[in-house]
């Protein structure tokens, strides 16, 4: 009874901190508006590689110099990407249905929260993305897939930048937030 007992325990609270991430995600302000960042990388077909990462968002470019198959893994974030050059094609590996999808240049998709396709990008592909959600669950993905390699300082590089990434938003966060009660302090809000 006892073993029960602390797995229940666990499991609730497992739940509840699932249910208040989603919730400060469901109410959080974002940066960059989607529809935006669509505009911007439509406009921009392979010249820029915007990169942000956030705690709760990131913007990404990315390309495939060569014909490149791969799965991407879970992901506790909703992305949007833009095709810039190239095409896309992918089917959902997580239920029977063989159907694909294809997506050319100027085409956009989605990648919604824990949903699981197998990508298929073909020769000199440009995709940008933006998404939000919970990043540094995200990154259980790569974590595991460069201890399975064997390349434990690509794990090393990507944490290091995830920290710098995180910090420069934390620090701009704070300084906003700074600013707004110094202007409301002498008067000017």
């Amino acid at each position: 009874m006892t073993l029960f007992s602390s797995k229940l325990r666990y499991l609730l609270v497992f739940y509840a901190a699932f249910q208040a991430i989603q919730y400060g995600l469901r109410w959080k302000s974002y940066d960059i508006s989607p529809k935006q960042f669509k505009t911007v990388a439509g406009k921009a077909a392979g010249t820029i590689y915007p990169y942000l990462t956030a705690f709760t968002e990131f913007a990404a470019a990315f390309s495939a110099p060569f014909p490149t198959t791969g799965r991407p893994g879970f992901h506790w974030a909703n992305t949007t990407c833009t095709v810039l050059k190239g095409k896309v094609s992918r089917f959902n590996d997580g239920t029977q249905d063989e159907s694909s999808e294809t997506f050319s240049s100027g085409m956009v998709f989605r990648h919604g929260q824990f949903e699981s396709f197998v990508y298929n990008l073909e020769k000199d592909t440009f995709v940008a993305c933006y998404g939000r959600g919970f990043l540094p669950f995200s990154s259980t993905v790569h974590v595991t897939s460069g201890i399975s390699l064997g390349e434990p300082l690509s794990i090393i590089k990507f944490y290091i930048t995830q920290a710098q990434n995180y910090w420069i938003t934390l620090s701009q966060s704070m300084y906003q937030v700074f600013q707004h009660y110094k202007a409301r302090a002498t008067g000017e809000l």
